[in-house]
């Protein structure tokens, strides 16, 4: 039985989406165009929360595109996959 999410299946959740999560724990600005893509896959279902920024950046530093943190869902899912 497979339960869908909002568009992405936790069975197809990869490698990438977990390392992401990781990552994520403690809340951190998302820099990468690859990592933005996988953090609005996983906001639809609910395992991260889509911040502001966290740091402070100067007018020339390469902005993040959004900060993101790990939910209380993404945490339990996190700890079962592992």
């Amino acid at each position: 039985m497979h339960i869908q999410e909002e568009g992405l299946l936790m069975e197809q959740c990869t490698q990438k989406h977990l390392n992401l999560m990781k990552d994520l724990e403690n809340g951190a600005d998302v820099m990468g165009l690859s990592d933005a893509l996988l953090c609005r896959e996983l906001e639809k279902t609910g395992h991260i929360m889509i911040t502001k920024r966290q740091g402070v950046y100067l007018p020339k530093e390469r902005l993040p595109y959004f900060g993101a943190i790990l939910t209380a869902h993404g945490r339990k899912t996190l700890k079962e996959t592992l």
